[in-house]
């Protein structure tokens, strides 16, 4: 079974640039529901990040596999 799903978090303004790896952040919290139900990640990709004064708000998607 498979699930494609967007995720959209908040940072630290500055925290991330668009051009560095997804793999680069800690994304485990970010999944933790979706794997309690057997889903791995198969895939990740970059969708948005808005860059505001104070924060940084980053959007991905990602494809999921139940295992």
């Amino acid at each position: 079974m498979q699930k494609i799903i967007t995720i959209g978090f908040e940072m630290g303004a500055g925290a991330w640039h668009p051009s560095a790896s997804l793999y680069n952040l800690d994304l485990t919290d970010k999944f933790e529901e979706y794997i309690k139900e057997g889903y791995h990640v198969n895939t990740i990709a970059h969708l948005q990040t808005i860059d505001l004064p104070n924060k940084q708000i980053i959007q991905i998607v990602a494809h999921l596999e139940r295992r």
